[in-house]
């Protein structure tokens, strides 16, 4: 249903996670999703509807498929939430050094 596409090696805002979902799922159903699944604190939603490609087969002239269409979906998380994260991050790394 949701399937995480940002890409952990991009240096990128780490307060927004991005997701493809499928095309008929609405901002509300999705903050809820992640809200209840997850227990992220979101701020926002953007969506961008992105209709398949239409592409064709190698050595078949004439014949085309289209891949599927999807959502792509954008999540600030809250400032709350992401202090939250750095403040744990920081706790595992100093007791990581200590042992």
């Amino acid at each position: 249903m949701f399937r995480l596409v940002n890409n952990p090696l991009r240096k990128t805002d780490r307060s927004k996670v991005t997701f493809r979902v499928a095309p008929n799922i609405s901002k509300p159903e999705i903050k809820d999703y992640l809200s209840k699944i997850y227990g992220l604190d979101i701020w926002k939603v953007n969506t961008m509807n992105y209709d398949g490609k239409i592409k064709t087969r190698s050595g078949k002239p004439g014949v085309t498929y289209q891949e599927r269409s999807y959502k792509k979906v954008i999540v600030t998380l809250t400032r709350e939430y992401m202090a939250k994260v750095a403040i744990e991050e920081k706790l595992k790394a100093d007791k990581a050094k200590s042992t």
